[in-house]
């Protein structure tokens, strides 16, 4: 038996990833993680009905032969689900846009490239195949776009981002749809958060450029990172953040990232998580959250790419001048 499987808090790039790895493995089933985004629920408690959607309980474990990963090509973000597998016998397909790291699976197909998002790649290969996308289709996997590249205005979007885009549209996309669901209000929860942690920041300054740490714990799960991530940079200006937020048991850290300068996924890596560049995340479940915290202020500086400085820029042009006077000198 084939399933598909995407990251705990499943966002729009994921479920649309999945939904397009049905079209390619008609035979698999739809495994829908224990945790969805707020979004996505929103959507899920309108459409569920247009989907076969599995829970992890309703599966037979044991009889799986095949795993289909998209959006992730680590079992360590599919939460409880990475107990049920046989990772001995089962073998492995990736759909990912995330850089890799040595968590990653072994797999025997692997379609891992830098875009903007993981439906891209995903519709491309549909493309490619030539298999027909109905207009419902092609707006979830619109959402998956618009969602993961904020309306192709992240540094992180590719071409070929634009021309899936371009091509979701002339398959019927409704960006009606689209907009509703993409721009989701802060519930009362989220906002207190957001100033919660905004008020318990500290700022870096780099090179010339600034980088946000703020940090909260609380007792109770509050989703919702990412987006809190992206309005708290709007709303200070800085070049990058990165949330160390405990809740319950667990710590997460986030990284947001708006330069090409910073990168914020090494210090990730570092906490056992994964992403790209400028947009990162790691769970880490019955951590010291000072120690956490303290690990990711240590390093902070490593995130910070040096600048062409006038002092090197001039060395540069020095150099360039006299070769090119040797140059010169050789052909007289």
């Amino acid at each position: 038996m084939q399933v598909i499987l995407s990251h705990i808090n499943l966002d729009f790039d994921g479920f649309a990833s999945m939904i397009a790895a049905k079209k390619l493995y008609p035979k698999a089933k739809l495994v829908l993680p224990t945790k969805q985004g707020k979004s996505v629920q929103r959507f899920l408690a309108i459409y569920r009905d247009s989907f076969n959607l599995y829970y992890p309980n309703q599966i037979a474990w044991n009889t799986v032969t095949e795993v289909i990963l998209v959006d992730i090509a680590s079992l360590q973000r599919i939460g409880e689900v990475s107990n049920y597998i046989n990772k001995e016998e089962v073998e492995f397909i990736v759909y990912d846009h995330h850089q890799p790291n040595s968590s990653n699976v072994s797999s025997k197909v692997s379609l891992v490239e830098q875009v903007g998002a993981t439906i891209t790649l995903l519709v491309e290969k549909l493309q490619n195949k030539q298999i027909p996308i109905s207009s419902f289709e092609a707006t979830i996997f619109a959402l998956g776009l618009y969602t993961d590249t904020g309306s192709f205005t992240y540094l992180n979007t590719t071409p070929r981002d634009l021309k899936v885009g371009s091509y979701l549209l002339e398959c019927g996309a409704n960006l009606q749809l689209v907009a509703k669901f993409s721009v989701s209000p802060l519930q009362e929860e989220e906002q207190q958060l957001l100033y919660s942690l905004i008020q318990q920041s500290e700022e870096h300054f780099f090179q010339g450029v600034d980088i946000l740490v703020a940090y909260h714990q609380q007792k109770d799960y509050t989703g919702g990172l990412a987006l809190l991530a992206r309005k708290a940079l709007e709303m200070t200006g800085t070049d990058a953040l990165i949330f160390v937020v405990e809740m319950g048991k667990r710590t997460f850290i986030v990284g947001r990232s708006t330069s090409d300068r910073i990168d914020v996924l090494p210090i990730i890596q570092r906490l056992g998580g994964g992403g790209h560049q400028k947009a990162a995340s790691a769970m880490i479940k019955d951590g010291n959250f000072q120690e956490i915290l303290a690990t990711v202020t240590k390093h902070i500086p490593e995130l910070v790419k040096p600048s062409l400085t006038a002092k090197i820029l001039c060395q540069v042009l020095l150099k360039l001048y006299l070769l090119q006077h040797q140059l010169k000198k050789l052909l007289k």
